[in-house]
C-alpha cells in the first residue's frame, strides 16, 4: 500500500513539473518576442502604444520621454529622440515673425508686429505709400555715403542718383571712393556717370545753354544731361560766365551774402533769412530722421503735413534727429 501511494506522488510531481516547464518556456518566448518588437519602434509610437511609459522612474541613468515637448513659442523647433537622451531640446528660429524683434529678412510689410515703423526704402506700393516720398527718403539716407551700391546689383552711383534712392535698406553698400567701388566688382552707373574728379571739383553746376547754377544735388541739377553738364568752383565762377542762382536750391540772400564775403559765414546768413520765411531755424520730417536747413534740396520735397519746425540744432537733436548730409544744419 505505502508503495503504490509513493508511486503516485512521483508521478503526481513529474506532471508538475512538466506543466511548469511548459507554461515558463512560453513567458520567455513572449519576452524575447517582445523585446525584439520593442526595440524596433520609436519612443514615440512607444507612448501612443502604451508599451513605454511617458515617465519611466526606472532605476540607474535610464532616460525619461516626457511625451510631450511643446512650450508654445512659434519661434522655437521642438524635438525629443535618442539623439538627445529622449529629453525636450529646442532649436531657436530665426528670423520669426512674432518674436518682437525686427531681424534681417524682415520688413514691415513682412511683418509688421516686429517692425513696427516702416523702412524708408520697403516696397511702396505694398505699404501704400508715394514712391517719390520713399525715393526722396532713401536718398537723404544715402547722403553720407560719397558713393552707393547694392548687393543685388554690379553699379555704383552718386549718393542722388534716382536708382541709389530705389535700393533697399538691407542691400545698401557705402563707398567711400569710386576706386573702392571698383575694387569690389562694381562699375559706374550710366544714368548718374559717378567720379571722384567730378565730385571734387563740382561745387555748383549748369547746363550749356541753361541760364542757372545749382548745387550738384538739386532736382534741376539731376536733369542735366551728362554731356551739357558744366562745373564751376564756386558762385563767383557761375555768376562770371552769365549763369544766375537756381531759385530751388540757391536762395538770393545766400548768393548776395557770398558776394559781400566777410568774416561771417554764408550758411548763418542763408538760414536766417530763410527762416524768416519759413519761420522754423531748422526743418525736418515725420518720415525721416534728418534735419535740415529751410533751403535744403530735401527740405524743398517735404509735404507740409509732415513738416516740423525746430527753432535750434539742439532741439532737433534731443527730439533724436541727425543733421543732413548734403546741407550740414549748424
Amino acid at each position: 500500500m505505502n508503495k503504490q501511494i509513493l508511486i503516485l506522488l512521483g508521478l503526481i510531481v513529474v506532471v508538475v513539473g512538466l506543466i511548469s516547464g511548459y507554461i515558463l518556456g512560453n513567458e520567455n518566448q513572449r519576452d524575447f518576442a517582445a523585446q525584439n518588437f520593442n526595440s524596433s519602434i520609436h519612443p514615440d509610437e512607444k507612448i501612443a502604444s502604451g508599451l513605454f511609459s511617458a515617465h519611466t522612474d526606472a532605476p540607474g541613468d535610464a532616460p525619461k520621454y516626457p511625451g510631450e515637448c511643446d512650450d508654445n513659442d512659434p519661434c522655437t523647433r521642438d524635438f525629443c529622440n535618442d539623439s538627445t537622451g529622449f529629453r525636450c531640446k529646442y532649436l531657436v528660429i530665426t528670423p520669426c515673425c512674432g518674436n518682437e524683434v525686427c531681424e534681417g529678412g524682415e520688413n514691415y510689410s513682412s511683418c509688421s508686429i516686429d517692425c513696427k515703423k516702416m523702412n524708408k526704402t520697403e516696397n511702396v506700393t505694398e505699404n501704400h505709400v508715394e514712391e517719390e516720398t520713399a525715393i526722396s527718403n532713401a536718398a537723404s539716407k544715402t547722403t553720407e555715403c560719397m558713393y552707393v551700391g547694392s548687393e543685388s546689383s554690379d553699379k555704383y552711383h552718386l549718393p542722388d542718383c534716382t536708382y541709389a534712392g530705389k535700393i533697399k535698406a538691407e542691400n545698401l553698400i557705402c563707398f567711400s571712393s569710386k576706386e573702392e567701388a571698383e575694387s569690389t566688382g562694381y562699375e559706374p552707373c550710366g544714368a548718374c556717370k559717378p567720379s571722384d574728379t567730378i565730385m571734387a571739383e563740382c561745387m555748383y553746376v549748369g547746363s550749356i545753354g541753361g541760364a542757372k547754377y545749382h548745387y550738384p544735388n538739386c532736382t534741376h541739377a539731376n536733369r542735366i544731361n551728362q554731356d551739357n553738364k558744366i562745373c564751376f568752383s564756386s558762385k563767383e565762377d557761375a555768376e562770371s560766365t552769365g549763369y544766375e542762382p537756381c531759385s530751388v536750391c540757391i536762395t538770393s540772400a545766400e548768393t548776395s551774402a557770398s558776394d559781400t564775403s566777410s568774416a561771417e559765414e554764408p550758411e548763418d546768413t542763408a538760414s536766417d533769412t530763410t527762416s524768416d520765411e519759413t519761420g522754423c531755424m531748422y526743418v525736418g520730417s515725420e518720415n525721416s530722421d534728418k534735419y535740415h536747413l529751410p533751403d535744403c534740396a530735401y527740405a524743398g520735397k517735404i509735404k507740409a503735413e509732415n513738416l516740423i519746425c525746430f527753432s535750434s540744432k539742439e532741439e532737433a537733436e534731443q527730439q533724436g534727429y541727425v543733421p543732413c548730409g548734403t546741407c550740414k544744419p549748424s
